[in-house]
Parts: C-alpha cells; sequence; structure tokens
C-alpha cells in the first residue's frame, strides 16, 4: 500500500516529530470490565512493596527459576525478583539489523537488553511469576517513554516465551527493536506460564489474563535499577503495542489500564489483533468429522488454557485421549512444532473433543445469544473478543488486505465495537492492501512510530500516507 516515496515521506515526518515529543499525553480512562468471576478492582493496600532486584551481568542469576519469596498482592504487583543483563548492543550495531534496514530506519541510540522475572497475577488474588525482556537505549537520555511490546502467537508453555524461543525472539525484533532505535524504552512480556519453570500453562488469548501481565510488567518498570538505565530516566508515559494474539492483549491493556498501574497512557497500536469476532470459531465447533488443522490447533490452545485458568474439568472438554496427549503437547511444544504434533495426536475435532462438548457447540450460534448448553465456553469466548471500552487514549489498528488468518473483515467487527464505545472518536485504522499476517508489521511500522511520535507530542495523530479504511462491515463468516 506504501510506495518508496511514501515511505521517505514518513520517515521525514517521523524524524520532524521526533523534535517535538515533550507536550503533555492524552489520558486514558480505565474500563476493567472483567469475565464472570473474575473482578477487576484491584485492591490498594497500605503496605509497601519490597525492594526489586537489581539487576546483574549474565550467568549470575538465572531468570527462569522461581525465586524463593513470600508475595503480597496486590502491593508486590510488578516487584522485579530477578534481573540479568544480555548485553550491549551499539547504535551502528543496531542500524546494521535487518529489522531496521528492512524497514529503511536508522538507530538513534544503542541499547541494553535484560531479562526480567517479576511478579503478576492471574486469577485475581494469585500471584504469578512471569518474565519479560527489556530494552532500553544507551546514553544519558531522560524522560524516556515506555512502549509495553506483546507477542504474537508463539505457544503455551514455559519453553515458548520470546526470552526463550528462537523463533519467537525473532518474531518479537520487529515489534521491539524499531521502537528501541528510535529512544523508547521497551518492556516485552513473555504472558504469564511462558517463561518461568513450574507456572501453570498460558491462559491463551484469554484477555484480561493478558492485561495482567501486560500492566505488571509496566508496573516492574516503574522500579527498575540497573547499572545501564534506572527507572528515574522515565518519563511516566506509556504506549502499548502489539501483533496478532498480542494486538489482542493490546486492546484488553488499553481497556485494563486504571491510576494503579502508574503513569499514563498515551494510545496503542495493534496490527492484526486477534479473537476480532467469536464467531470465528463456528465452522469447527460442533464438527466432529472436522479436521484438526491450524486453526483446530488454535482452538485446542484457546480452550485448553480457557480451562486451565478457570479451574474448569478438562473432561468436560476432551476425550480420554486428548487428555492424556495434550496437556504434555501443550507444555512442550511451540508453535511450529503444536502444528503438527496436536493433528498426529487428535486428527479430528471428534476425536479431540468430548461427545458432550461438540452437541453443545453445535447449538449455539456464538453470536452473543443465549447458549445454555456451551457454558461456561460461550461467556468465555465473547468475553475475549477486544474493543468493548471507553477510553480518552487513542488506539490504532493496522491491517493486511490478504492476511487470511485474521482476516481484514474480522478486525472490522473490533473497529466496530471501539467505535459504538467511542462515539465522535476518529476512525483510526488502516488497512495495507497487499499485507498479509506475517508482513504486516514491516508493512505498517514506519507509520505505527510516526502515529506515536505525534501523539506523543501533542499533535493531531499522523496516519498511514494513504489511509484506506477497514472493510465496513462486521462479517466474521
Amino acid at each position: 500500500m506504501v510506495n518508496a516515496n511514501d515511505r521517505s515521506t514518513t520517515r521525514a515526518v517521523l524524524a520532524l516529530l521526533m523534535a517535538s515529543c515533550g507536550h503533555p499525553m492524552l489520558a486514558g480512562s480505565p474500563d476493567a470490565a472483567a469475565l464472570a468471576g473474575d473482578a477487576r478492582a484491584d485492591a490498594r493496600a497500605d503496605a509497601a512493596p519490597a525492594p526489586a532486584a537489581t539487576c546483574v551481568e549474565s550467568g549470575q542469576v538465572d531468570p527462569f527459576t522461581p525465586v524463593a519469596a513470600t508475595l503480597t498482592l496486590p502491593q508486590d504487583k510488578g516487584r522485579i525478583l530477578a534481573c540479568e543483563h544480555v548485553e550491549t548492543v551499539t547504535a551502528a550495531q543496531l542500524s546494521a539489523n535487518s529489522v531496521l534496514a528492512a524497514l529503511g530506519l536508522t538507530a538513534a541510540n544503542g541499547y541494553d537488553h535484560f531479562i526480567i522475572q517479576y511478579v503478576s497475577e492471574g486469577p485475581i488474588g494469585t500471584a504469578r511469576r512471569v518474565t519479560a525482556s527489556v530494552y532500553v537505549p544507551d546514553g544519558a537520555a531522560q524522560q524516556v517513554t515506555l512502549v509495553a511490546v506483546n507477542h504474537g502467537t508463539s505457544g503455551m508453555g514455559q519453553p515458548c516465551g520470546p526470552s526463550h524461543d528462537a523463533a519467537a525472539a525473532a518474531d518479537l525484533d520487529k515489534l521491539t527493536l524499531p521502537a528501541v532505535s528510535q529512544g523508547y524504552a521497551v518492556v516485552a512480556t513473555d504472558y504469564q506460564g511462558m517463561g518461568v519453570a513450574g507456572e501453570p500453562i498460558s491462559p491463551y488469548t484469554v484477555g484480561h489474563a493478558e492485561a495482567l501481565a501486560i500492566l505488571d510488567g509496566v508496573r516492574a518498570m516503574w522500579q527498575f535499577h540497573a547499572t545501564q538505565f534506572d527507572a528515574s530516566q522515565l518519563s511516566r508515559r506509556l504506549f502499548l503495542l502489539g501483533h496478532s494474539q498480542g494486538g489482542q492483549a493490546t486492546l484488553f491493556a488499553h481497556q485494563d489500564f486504571d491510576d494503579s498501574v502508574g503513569g499514563q497512557l498515551l494510545g496503542s497500536v495493534s496490527f492484526a489483533p486477534a479473537v476480532g469476532d467469536e464467531r470465528g470459531y463456528k465452522y469447527l465447533l460442533g464438527t466432529s468429522a472436522a479436521p484438526t488443522n491450524v486453526a483446530g490447533v488454535v482452538l485446542a490452545m484457546v480452550l485448553y488454557g480457557h480451562a486451565i485458568y478457570y479451574g474448569t474439568a478438562t473432561s468436560s472438554l476432551l476425550t480420554d485421549s486428548a487428555a492424556t496427549a495434550l496437556p504434555q503437547i501443550l507444555a512442550s511444544d511451540c508453535i511450529t512444532d503444536l502444528d503438527t504434533a496436536i493433528p498426529a495426536a487428535e486428527p479430528t475435532i471428534g476425536q479431540m473433543f468430548a461427545p458432550a462438548f461438540v452437541a453443545g457447540a453445535a447449538s449455539c450460534n456464538l453470536d452473543g445469544t443465549a447458549c445454555p448448553a456451551f457454558e461456561p465456553w460461550n461467556s468465555e469466548l465473547l468475553a475475549d473478543e477486544p474493543g468493548s471500552f471507553q477510553s480518552a487514549a487513542p488506539t490504532l489498528i493496522l491491517q493486511g488486505g490478504e492476511d487470511t488468518t485474521v482476516p481484514a473483515p474480522f478486525t472490522a467487527c473490533i473497529q466496530a465495537r471501539l467505535a459504538a464505545q467511542n462515539p465522535g472518536a476518529p476512525d483510526l485504522a488502516c488497512l495495507y492492501a497487499t499485507a498479509t499476517h506475517p508482513t504486516i508489521v514491516v508493512a505498517a511500522m514506519v507509520d505505527a512510530l510516526g502515529w506515536m511520535h505525534s501523539v506523543a507530542g501533542g499533535s493531531a495523530p499522523f496516519l498511514c500516507p494513504q489511509l484506506v479504511p477497514l472493510p465496513a462491515e462486521c462479517a466474521p463468516l
């Protein structure tokens, strides 16, 4: 959608905008509606949190081994339990990185990379140890804006977070490196269950659970201490940014942001956010003979993650063979292997899911209407659709026109919900006609950075050079 001249113009505008980022930001408006039984009002505690761990050099601490500590919620939310300095990268090295080369960007600075273990929760009231990658710009920069970056689908088990998995880390680089190259600090959660040994499996696409990990990672950054960078250098201003699963997670973190997190929310950027409409599951649910293809693998991840997170008996969901095979597969294999291992173990939907579950799903339209035979699944899947919130901080959605993983009509459903909740707000969504699910980040990242710099500087949001709207109608089927 954007040609070379457009990109040159965008980079020029981006350079100008970077010089004027000192104006007050737009304030976020919390709307922390929760899933049934998952109260979203965090209690304020009078007790002060324990001090954060100071960062040490690589090899002196293992951030993936749970740190022994007495954890008290909510005051320990965001407490850093361990911090490892992984590497220092110069501006020249960063500019030579293939990610920046593909975007035509030159790094304004180098960065230091850390991995932290911090305290989060999920469900509410249950402490979790979570890992995140942290990237901070080098030099003596002050008033640095923070970006919470949220990765796409990489799996559900402890080996699958980007801090562990090379393929997930490469995908994360497409989001993190452009941001840190332009002077932002970045915290990128692995999500709960995908970093620290011994934690329950990640609750895949449970929107409010993802938001907890993201926002507690932000809390951790307000107390970050290292020789190379200190929390005192942060401006306490925040953007949220993510792709695919991370785009959905970004929108839920935007929805659940409130004053207890600290700082102020400037806005959010979502590339091809997932779970646009639960009706997208309909063509598999309720059809026993359907093959367990890639979509079936995602369905297994979604439903099993929900069952574990909410304490639903897996016997109500899975056949005996699947109840034996899936837990080990999902805990140990990451997404590339899951796409082959799950179909090999359970070749059809009917072999994977219990007959009563399949029959209940067949009776449900998945359109938000009552469906007693398919509870709690109907309510939980509906609650994972992002975009049902009000906020004074803007959202930007960037979508590929040739995306077959998260098709544009699904994303239009999210935009429709945002428009209904925020009447009169500008329609901040751009369609990149030839971009696919894997390429949308590269296609739109320069525009996303331009938008962020304009919002941070108090200007009217800078949009894609050729604004093409999403499909006018939510049409998930």
